[in-house]
């Protein structure tokens, strides 16, 4: 013990002898003894090990130490072990664990007189309660949501804390870009950056770049989006900086490279986004932490290779992701998965999925709250209506995507546009209305693609888009005009010759030849 004191050990002879003796101690007492028992607790820890050793010998520590402090009455100190067990079960992937330890801390600070000290302690349990809700609830949960402004309207209260606010602040930006609103959390991302490079902290600076970042990509900004990515990933050191940054749910680096993957591929350079989303898998798999490995097969998996229309990859990716969901408690993933791996069996073959299942997939998906990557998946169920012959349905599911990307300006609004001027010409016309396709809108559609895909510099979109333009062209005769357009947006591209998109493109050059 501290002070040279020794410490002995007693056991009663039973259970009831002991609830016995503690129910006959007066209330002032035994809050006494427990005071005596917590700083004989704490001063233990402290002088027998520090930092990882804690963790290692004392696995149980805060959650005792918690429940004596609350006994004596100390609901701050209480409050401040269940934050620290709360984090700690979080980081141990424990998160349904996670959540019951921090509830009952936020439980606790309502029982503290007002003031900057249980402001403080409140914060971070507002904070640090949204992470482990993250895989059961999704990313825009109305809880997580109703977490992140508490905690930014604390900080705004005063006095400021910076680790506070750069978390504060980069939680809500991320609520606020799975809701769609890509705006407002650009301009949150854009704060945290300027306050990070005035606070000087390389770990705060990474973190700001990675969320204008992600911000600016679900924005549409491309180019602008993978100078940011970059940024983030020549700062960010992961040992020294991932234990300054608790807020972010999976890993910095991880995260760069699988939104980077999916930029890169937008912009036509597909080496390199594949080059991006194997190094995502395998650093996720290194780290063995489930929810990283989840988020990387999520962005830089199953939605990367459905971009790029490879179905293998997709199924098993998805087949992966589902495992990982159901393994290791992370249902939020599962919806995400369901969807893609219906769509790489109806598009590729293998076991025949229903309609229903990527409804189903769909409903759970926003019922969580995202409309970040909603039109994307309902273009998805657009195609796997269109593989099976349900046009009518499968158009008016395009549109739906169609008029969500636009509302959000989501990065994938060109390919839904591409995706309605091949439904309108593949469609067969009305039983005896004795009138082909609507072949104009659907031009209409193809050009509006192109211009839009341009105007964000989407070269593969672009490409997508050509060549549908250009088989309607061949089919009306002007073989002349398709070739020139689809030779052209062709020619720009230097690597990925080996995707399904350049394949296409190729085969219809060589035709229209």
């Amino acid at each position: 013990m501290p002070g040279g004191q020794t410490l002995s050990c007693y056991r009663f002879a039973h259970i009831l002898f002991q609830r016995y003796a503690y129910d006959h101690v007066d209330e002032v007492a035994r809050a006494h003894l427990h005071r005596l028992v917590a700083e004989a607790l704490e001063g233990l820890r402290v002088e027998g090990a520090t930092g990882a050793e804690v963790d290692a010998q004392d696995p149980a520590g805060p959650q005792q130490l918690a429940r004596h402090w609350e006994a004596a009455g100390r609901f701050d100190k209480a409050a401040a072990c269940l934050l620290q067990a709360g984090n700690r079960a979080g980081q141990l992937s424990a998160y349904g664990e996670a959540v019951q330890l921090l509830r009952q801390g936020l439980a606790l600070v309502g029982r503290l007189p007002e003031g900057s000290e249980r402001a403080q302690l409140q914060k971070q349990l507002l904070i640090g309660l949204a992470r482990p809700l993250l895989p059961v609830q999704g990313w825009a949960s109305a809880e997580r949501a109703q977490l992140a402004q508490q905690a930014l309207d604390l900080e705004r209260q005063g006095p400021a804390n910076e680790a506070d606010l750069i978390g504060a602040l980069y939680l809500d930006a991320e609520i606020l870009s799975a809701r769609g609103k890509f705006a407002e959390a650009l301009d949150l991302a854009e704060l945290l950056l300027f306050l990070a490079q005035r606070s000087d902290t390389p770990a705060y600076v990474a973190l700001g770049y990675y969320a204008r970042g992600w911000g600016r990509f679900f924005s549409g900004c491309l180019a602008e989006s993978i100078t940011d990515l970059r940024q983030a990933l020549a700062i960010y050191d992961r040992p020294r900086h991932a234990p300054l940054l608790p807020w972010v749910d999976a890993d910095l680096g991880v995260g760069c490279l699988s939104i980077l993957a999916l930029a890169l591929c937008y912009m036509g350079y597909a080496d390199q986004a594949l080059s991006c989303s194997r190094q995502a898998l395998a650093q996720a798999r290194e780290l063995a932490r489930p929810l990283v490995e989840a988020e990387a097969l999520t962005f830089g998996g199953c939605g990367f290779h459905a971009l790029r229309w490879e179905t293998q990859t997709v199924q098993e990716m998805a087949h992966r992701l589902i495992e990982l969901a159901e393994q290791k408690d992370l249902p939020m993933f599962r919806p995400f998965a369901l969807i893609h791996q219906s769509w790489a069996q109806a598009l590729g073959g293998g076991d025949r999925p229903t309609i229903a299942q990527i409804r189903d997939g769909l409903a759970a998906w926003r019922a969580m709250g995202h409309r970040s990557g909603t039109p994307f998946l309902l273009g998805l169920l657009a195609e796997m209506l269109q593989h099976s012959g349900a046009w009518d349905e499968a158009l008016s599911t395009a549109e739906e995507a169609l008029a969500l990307a636009v509302e959000t300006g989501a990065p994938h609004r060109p390919d839904l546009y591409r995706l309605k001027g091949e439904l309108l010409t593949e469609r067969p016309a009305p039983t005896g209305a004795g009138q082909p396709p609507d072949a104009d809108e659907a031009e209409a559609c193809f050009h509006m693609a192109i211009n839009e895909a341009r105007q964000i510099g989407a070269k593969l979109l672009e490409l997508r888009a050509t060549v549908s333009l250009a088989r309607l062209w061949a089919g009306q005769g002007k073989r002349a005009e398709a070739h020139r357009a689809l030779a052209e947006i062709y020619g720009w591209f230097s690597e990925g010759f080996d995707t399904p998109d350049l394949q296409a493109a190729k085969a219809l050059l060589d035709t229209l030849s």
